[in-house]
Parts: structure tokens; sequence; C-alpha cells
């Protein structure tokens, strides 16, 4: 009796998730595809055509192509679509303005066409013959015709086998062979069969061989997403010569999250070809020794911001504490070279009064929860420099105006556009308000999850909580955390009623006392992984010491802030061990 046809079916989530790189080929497409909207093309082109005879010019076209898209009316955009579903610039009043406005028009239709082809494009490299979609069908059959292979292979095998006269206690093994490969039937009280796990190895094969086509095709729609993208900011630069915002306007194609993030990572990935740094490269699972020359690139690109734009306060406090963070990371990189009683020894040293079961944590670590913590200050330092590092570049590139540029574009957001308002505005308070407001995204948006999610492993809220014991100020003159986060506060009752002996029958006598009673402790109070804790250092003691330096002592403070990275991290380091960044340990 032949073998039942076991279940060896994956879907297209199966195949995705087994894609190696995450690449996910059926969800991009889908994300393109909901990204250009062609009715919504359509539509607005037909806003441009009525627009385009009553424009004043090129910096009024968007004007009135919104007014005219806002007021809808029966605008319909499919008259101005040609038979292979592209937008004909002949048609519906189009071409109807004067030459600057054609001009605009022009780059307009051509984006639209573009959009319109890479959506086919993309479409096509999943849809089309050939595409991914027959792939996937090849392999669930190629799959099937592997299993039918071997049930015809093992009914072969059965029936030569049976013509056979052994004379032992047990039946010799059935062998079965297919295609260069043997396997041995299992038996079974029915007799024989297949082995149990032939048809998961046979499914798990095709379902790699169709997650490597996914992964192919994945690579060709980023070419074909990333060609588009390229040429729509070509377009934008072009219209924007003419004098056309392309912020504005119906035609929402050059300002989509998806184009505004492209021309973000646009920006940090010129940015890092300007320092050295190859990005590819930049592998944070590998530790502070392997990525040490970026790190020290990117905190002496900070210096440099600050020491040529003293209004970029950010980026000098961002420098300031890169000694404390690569300090921080030194030691974490070298605790490994430690024995348990060494570090017992060290934590009993250098944090005094550190909880016995904490220090114990702490000195029984293990090298992998050690080298976790270190990759994850290292990506820390990325996130930041990702986020922050190509807002700088463009401010000290083109000033306010290149900012506003960027945020008329979609690429900066209002709130970050108020904030290098502030920056640029030459007013102090504005420039402190403006530099405090990136100071905390940093801190809340861009770390916050990083110290969340170290909290919640095991060794967590040890490691976090030795951090803040033993954090210096990184400004000059200011206070550890362990003396700002210190207050213990003992709540009391409004009054309490106290007997008075020298008074036989007076009875007792109540007495007023405080609210609560507030002291310092030794120990923080607080995580220096929590945002409040955190925020409640900088604000109340860096930010104000920072504050006098810039006013009373800015000789002094560029000094600091133009000091070697790692000459300042020495002025940091706990762990009595010396850190060579070429090590090789990652």
């Amino acid at each position: 009796m032949p073998p039942e046809p076991p279940n060896l079916h994956f879907t297209r989530d199966d195949v995705e998730a087994a894609a190696p790189g995450g690449k996910r080929p059926w969800t991009r497409q889908t994300e393109f595809d909901t990204e250009v909207d062609a009715d919504a093309i359509a539509d607005a082109a037909a806003a441009y055509g009525r627009a385009a005879a009553e424009a004043l010019g090129a910096q009024d076209l968007a004007v009135r192509a919104t007014e005219i898209s806002a007021r809808g009316g029966g605008l319909d955009g499919t008259a101005l679509v040609d038979g292979e579903a592209r937008i004909d610039e002949t048609r519906g009043g189009l071409q109807d303005g004067g030459a600057d406005v054609d001009a605009v028009v022009g780059h307009l239709v051509h984006a639209m066409n573009l959009a319109l082809a890479t959506k086919d494009d993309v479409r096509g490299l999943i849809h089309n013959p050939g595409g991914l979609d027959t792939k996937y069908g090849n392999h669930l059959g190629a799959a099937a015709e592997e299993w039918n292979g071997w049930a015809r292979a093992f009914n072969d095998a059965l029936a030569e086998y049976r013509g056979r006269v052994w004379f032992t206690e047990q039946p010799p093994p059935l062998i079965v062979s297919h295609n260069g490969e043997m396997v041995q039937a299992s038996l079974t009280s029915d007799g024989y069969a297949l082995p149990d796990d032939l048809a998961g190895r046979i499914r798990e094969k095709h379902l790699r061989l169709a997650a490597g086509d996914a992964a192919t095709t994945w690579d060709d729609i980023e070419a074909e997403i990333e060609r588009y993208r390229r040429l729509m900011a070509e377009r934008a630069d072009e219209l924007r010569r003419l004098g056309h915002d392309v912020s504005a306007g119906p035609l929402g194609l050059f300002s989509t999250t998806e184009m505004d993030r492209w021309a973000n990572e646009q920006a940090f990935l010129e940015l890092c070809r300007q320092l050295g740094i190859d990005p590819a490269a930049w592998d944070t699972t590998r530790g502070l020794s392997f990525n040490d020359d970026r790190i020290t690139r990117v905190y002496e690109y900070y210096a440099d911001l600050f020491l040529r734009n003293p209004e970029l306060q950010w980026a000098g406090m961002a420098k300031l504490a890169g000694g404390l963070v690569y300090a921080g990371m030194q030691d974490l990189h070298v605790l490994r070279g430690l024995s348990g009683d060494e570090r017992l020894a060290w934590i009993a040293s250098a944090m005094p009064g550190m909880p016995p079961g904490l220090a114990m944590a702490l000195a029984t670590a293990g090298e992998a929860e050690l080298d976790h913590y270190e990759d994850t200050f290292v990506a820390m330092q990325k996130e930041i420099f990702v986020d922050m590092g190509w807002q700088h570049a463009a401010y000290d590139r083109g000033g306010i105006e290149e900012m506003r540029r960027l945020a008329a574009g979609g690429e900066l957001s209002p709130q970050l556009l108020t904030a290098w308002e502030d920056i640029a505005s030459g007013d102090p308070q504005r420039i402190e308000q403006g530099n405090v407001a990136l100071l905390r995204r940093e801190q809340e948006m861009i770390l916050q999850d990083d110290y969340d999610a170290m909290q919640e492993r095991d060794l967590g809220r040890a490691v976090t909580y030795m951090l803040g014991v033993t954090s210096e100020s990184p400004v000059p003159d200011g206070r550890p955390f362990r003396e700002v986060v210190n207050d213990v506060r003992v709540d009391l009752p409004d009054q309490i009623r106290m007997p008075v002996p020298a008074l036989p029958g007076a009875g007792p006598v109540e007495v007023d006392i405080p609210d609560a009673l507030t002291f310092d402790s030794p120990l923080p109070t607080g995580n220096i992984a929590n945002f409040e804790s955190r925020w409640q250092w900088i604000s109340q003691d860096m930010l104000p010491v920072y504050r006098e330096k810039l006013g009373q002592d800015m000789e002094g403070l560029r000094s600091e802030v133009g000091r070697p990275l790692n000459e300042r991290a020495q002025d940091y380091r706990l762990v009595p061990l010396p850190y060579d960044p070429h090590d090789g340990v990652n």
C-alpha cells in the first residue's frame, strides 16, 4: 500500500519568515503598491490640468491645484490616462499654462508616470509569468513530486523485498533509494514505512529553496524602488529650481513617509562617507573594539561641529558625554578579563555600599551577558548618530534655510524644525531651548526602548543600577548621578499626640510636624535606565552646569570638548585593566 501523502505545504508567510535577512518580498510589494495610488495620481493630474490655465506662475501652480482638488466637483483623472495606464500630458489642459507652468507640469507628469511604471515593474516581479508567485508554486509542486518519487521508490523496493526469503527472527532492513539518496524504511506493526522525518526534511528543503528565491526577488524589488526614489529626488530638485514646492499640491509622491525615510538614509550614508565611515561594516553586534574607529570618528565629529558652530550645544554635550560612555564601554569590554573574585573585590572598592546581592550578580555574570550590554551601548551610540548626525550635517551645510527646505519636503518633522529655528535664532534662551529639545528627544525617544530592554534581562536592573552608582558627570564640575538622584522621602502624619510626664493630669499634647522628612541617600534612589531618573540628573545638574560653562568659561569648555575621546575616557575608567582597540575581541 503506498504511503499516505503528508502535508508538505508552506505558505507565503512561511517563505518570508524563512528568507535570510528579514527579506519579505510579498510584503514589500504590497507596501509599495499602497504608496503609489494610481487613482490618486490620475486625480492629481486632473487638478493640475485645471490649475495650469489659472496659475499665475510655477509658484502658484501647487496652490491652485490644491484648491481645485479640495473642491472636487467631479474631478476625475481617468480621461488623462492613456492605453498604457500612463498620464498623457497632451490631455486635460496639462499644457495650457505659460512656459514655466508647462515645464513644471511636464516634470510632474514625468514623476507620475515614473511612479506608475515602477509600481507595475515591482508587481511584475511577483505576479508576472516567471515571477515569484510562479516560483513559489513550482517549489510546492517540486516538494510534492519529490515525495511521490520516494513513494514510488518505496513501493518498488517493497515489491522486490517481498520476493526474498530470510532465516532470521527479524526481517532485514529495507533500503529505499531515490535521486542518489538512500534511506532505511521504518519497521512498524503493519510492515514497513518511509522514515517519519522524511516528509519534514522534504518540506524544509523546498521551503529553503523558496526562501532563497524570495530573498533574490526582494533584492530586485529594492533595486527598482531605489532607482525610483533616486529619479524622484532628481525630479524634485528640478521642480524646486523652477520654483515649485514639491511638498504642496495634491500630488504627494515626493513626500511620502517612505520617501522621507529614504532621504534621511541617504543623508546618513553621505555623512558616513564624509567621515570615512563604512556603514556596511558598522556591525554593532560585534562590540566595541570591532567598531572603535567608527565610534571615535562620530564623537570627534560632534566636537568639530560645536567648535565651529557654538550654537550647536547638543553636539558639544554629546562629545563630553562621549568620554563617559566610551569609558563605560571599555570597562564592560575588559571586565571579562577579571575572575569572579577579582570582580567582587573591584566592586567593593569602586562601589562601596553596593547591595551584596547585586554585587554577587555582577561578579558572576557570564561573558555572553557582558557582551550583550557592551553591544547594546555600541548600538545606542550608533542610533543617536543615525538620528542626529545628518540633521547637524544639514544645518552645518546650509543653516536654517536648509532645515526649512528639509521640512518642506517632509524629511524633517515640524517639531524638529521648531527646535532648529530656536537654535538658529541668535537668542541665547531659544538656542538653549532648541538644544534641550534635541537632548530630550535623544534620551526619551531614541534611547529609552534600549534601556527598557536592558532592564527586562535577568541582570538588567543590577547592571543599570551599577551604572547609576558609578556614573560621574560628563560636564566638568557637575555632580555624579548618585548625588543628584538620591532623595529619600518619609511621609509623616499631620500631627502626633505626646504625653507630658512632667505635668501630671495634663493629658497628651498635640504637636504639628512636617508632611515629610527628606534626606540624601549615599546610593542612588533611582535607576539611570529610567527616563525620569536620568532626566532629573540632566535637568537638575548637567544642564545648569553646562549653561554656566557656556556663559562664563567658554574657552575652558571648548578646550574640554576638544580633548581626544580616549584621553577624556581615561578620566572615567574604573576597571583596572587596559583596553586595546585592536584586541580582536568581538
